[in-house]
């Protein structure tokens, strides 16, 4: 008799219970990660003398919503490319949620974009943009 007695108040329990699916909300992020990412066209401008960025290093704040970024650029040569380093570029960006639930989508612009997928319990994120940019970016 118990034991009916609990299925019953237990059905009715879980009946009443609302449970609403869990998406990614824009206000989300918060802190700043330190990203490290690399490009997929690296390698593939090999007309000497084109330029191309390689890889990145930055500093994302999700709180001021800027992105601080140190590029190595790649120069073509006949061998080996050359490389060099832009000075630091600070760019401010929106955020809102992105095309996968539980995803955000960092804007810089219409065209220009991350992705960022939370793993590690939010402490770590993957990244990567339309131009075949990936990366990931830690937590500070």
């Amino acid at each position: 008799m118990a034991l009916l007695a609990a299925f019953v108040i237990g059905g009715i329990f879980f009946t009443n219970v609302n449970v609403k699916p869990v998406k990614a909300q824009s206000t989300g992020l918060s802190g700043s990660c330190y990203s490290l990412s690399t490009s997929s066209s690296f390698g593939y401008k090999t007309t000497t003398g084109s330029k191309f960025d390689a890889a990145y290093m930055g500093l994302i704040n999700f709180d001021t919503k800027t992105e601080s970024l140190v590029t190595l650029v790649a120069t073509a040569t006949n061998g080996d490319p050359n490389y060099s380093t832009k000075p630091v570029e600070t760019t401010s960006f929106t955020v809102s949620d992105g095309p996968i639930t539980g995803t955000y989508k960092i804007n810089y612009s219409q065209s220009d974009y991350l992705i960022v997928i939370p793993v590690n319990s939010g402490n770590t994120y993957l990244i990567f943009d339309p131009f075949g940019t990936t990366g990931v970016c830690q937590k500070a």
